[in-house]
This record gives C-alpha cells, structure tokens and sequence, in this order.
C-alpha cells in the first residue's frame, strides 16, 4: 500500500487538497493528514 503525508499548514490548504485526497483514496493510496495547533488550522 502506498503512503502520501499531507501536512496543512494554512487554512486554504484544506479546499485546495480536499479533491486532491478524495481522488488519492479512491486510488487505494492511504493518506495521513496532519495540521499544528494554531488558529489558521483550527
């Protein structure tokens, strides 16, 4: 199983990468998706 590590790191990640993860799942890829603690992320 292939892996893919997005970090989000500013809020306007989330839309942009939001069709770009749903099309990697249904590929099969298993997707970890992190984001720190602050307010941009929240």
């Amino acid at each position: 199983m292939k892996k893919i590590w997005i970090d989000l790191d500013n809020s306007p990640h989330v839309p942009f990468f939001s069709p770009i993860t749903a099309e990697l799942q249904r590929r099969g890829y298993k997707l970890v998706l992190t984001a720190r603690n602050a307010y941009q992320v929240k």
